[in-house]
């Protein structure tokens, strides 16, 4: 620990928050890196890969919508009250997906899946640095985010080995429980930093 300490200038009391947002933005990108070619792989075998570029189309509306959605509610609730709202809204929908996508879903399934799937990332990545923000001044940033930050490229490695290591042999409910598991570490992480 001291040799991380020295690595990324972390002084007295900030190395717990540090490691709780590190483990917070692994998780983050974890699940990205698992939804994105999961979603993608599905949407792909049943509609063909030129009707993705509709859902993109769609999903600029939806990210818009949700851009809209989260500067309300964090206004309203605040960083660590958001958190804990987006964990349960997230595990709800994670929870029907693992009911309802099979290796074949239905058209609406698929449509739904996908575009969950990239509101997953616009809505938690926009959480994470706003709630980064609020916890942190920009001298802390300036010295810790790279610390932080690097938990975001082990998440995404971490994520996308599991998918590549599991995929040929497991259905998409493994993996989406994983996701689940992924958000309660959230949880966890943003519930804990002081």
């Amino acid at each position: 620990m001291k040799k991380l300490r020295q690595l990324f200038d972390v002084r007295s009391g900030e190395l717990k928050p540090a490691l709780l947002m590190f483990g917070f933005f692994f998780s983050i990108i974890a699940v990205f890196q698992i939804l994105k070619p999961l979603k993608k792989g599905l949407f792909v075998s049943h509609f063909g890969a030129e009707h993705e570029l509709i859902a993109k189309g769609i999903n600029i509306d939806v990210a818009f919508t949700a851009m809209i959605g989260f500067t309300y509610l964090y206004n309203w609730l605040g960083g660590r009250r958001l958190v804990r709202f987006l964990c349960g809204f997230f595990s709800i929908a994670l929870l029907v997906f693992y009911a309802v996508v099979t290796d074949a879903p239905s058209g609406f399934v698929n449509y739904a899946f996908y575009l969950f799937g990239d509101l997953w990332s616009t809505v938690w990545v926009a959480t994470f640095w706003a709630f980064l923000n609020e916890i942190s001044t920009s001298e802390q940033s300036a010295r810790l985010y790279g610390l932080i930050g690097t938990g975001g490229l082990l998440g995404g490695i971490a994520g996308s080995a599991l998918v590549s290591g599991t995929v040929k042999s497991y259905s998409s409910a493994p993996l989406i429980l994983l996701c689940l598991v992924l958000t309660a570490a959230i949880f966890f992480f943003a519930g804990r930093i002081d």
